[in-house]
């Protein structure tokens, strides 16, 4: 498959979903190697669609329908634009908002969009969750959304100190539902975190660290000096922020998710 022609530009948009889903199933049986049957600019392409989807809950097919930017456009826009990280940081960090305790239909619509956000990053390949990775670990910013109480249109504010927290509990969630995903069988058979045979998971989380920039691209030319160096900053950002006992009991799960994924590594 390529990415003009017979490639992206020809393929029903919506079937776009289930080629992503192909994608995600080639890479976990090739251990997220190289796929032979898509060339280098189609899973490019494909990488970056994954990332858009994963950060908008927008189907990926409608980026291709938006004449306005190109896809490489779209993916720059999330990617480089920092005062978009912590929007993304807080759709991430999907915690409940109280309100919805005493609304059913609320509650219903949100856990529906937690299972969404979590089967999108779970299919994300090193290329999408790098970037995706490196944009939740920049700096947070102070920041406000529109929200819906009571039938009105509400602007909630953020300071940057609860945007730190947004953005540490989404690397978090991602972990989490990556390291859930290896018993729900989204890797392939369920496999043990092993020091000797990493599992496909395992595998998806080093490759992504080691491309945590803005391309998705190894950020070194040694493949160790790249994820020693983004490890670092990964675990240094998620030990920022004070004692709470929320801020420290997400830094344990933290170490305890990431130890299960480098477990082959460290």
């Amino acid at each position: 498959m390529d990415a003009a022609g017979t490639g992206l530009a020809a393929h029903n948009h919506c079937r776009l979903d289930l080629w992503l889903t192909m994608l995600h199933q080639a890479l976990v049986d090739v251990g997220y190697e190289r796929v032979d049957w898509i060339d280098e600019d189609a899973f490019e392409q494909m990488s970056m669609l994954a990332y858009l989807s994963a950060v908008t809950l927008v189907d990926a097919s409608l980026f291709l329908l938006r004449t306005t930017y190109t896809i490489r456009q779209w993916f720059e826009r999330f990617t480089r634009r920092r005062d978009m990280a912590s929007r993304i940081a807080h759709e991430l960090a999907t915690e409940e908002p109280p309100e919805l305790r005493y609304d059913p239909e609320a509650r219903e619509a949100h856990t529906r969009r937690v299972r969404q956000l979590r089967a999108w990053v779970r299919q994300l390949p090193p290329e999408a969750l790098g970037p995706l990775l490196d944009t939740l670990t920049s700096e947070p910013r102070a920041f406000e959304v529109e929200v819906e109480h009571d039938g009105r249109k509400q602007v909630q504010r953020f300071g940057r100190k609860q945007s730190l927290v947004f953005h540490q509990q989404a690397i978090l969630n991602c972990l989490q539902w990556i390291v859930s995903g290896v018993d729900d069988g989204i890797y392939g058979p369920k496999r043990i975190f092993s020091a000797d045979d990493p599992n496909p998971a395992q595998k998806l989380f080093e490759k992504a660290v080691i491309r945590m920039g803005r391309n998705g691209r190894p950020t070194s030319e040694s493949r160790r000096d790249a994820y020693a160096e983004n490890r670092e900053r990964l675990d240094s950002f998620m030990s920022r922020g004070g004692s709470r006992f929320e801020q420290s009991d997400m830094r344990s799960k933290y170490r305890q998710r990431a130890g299960w994924l480098s477990r082959h590594i460290e």
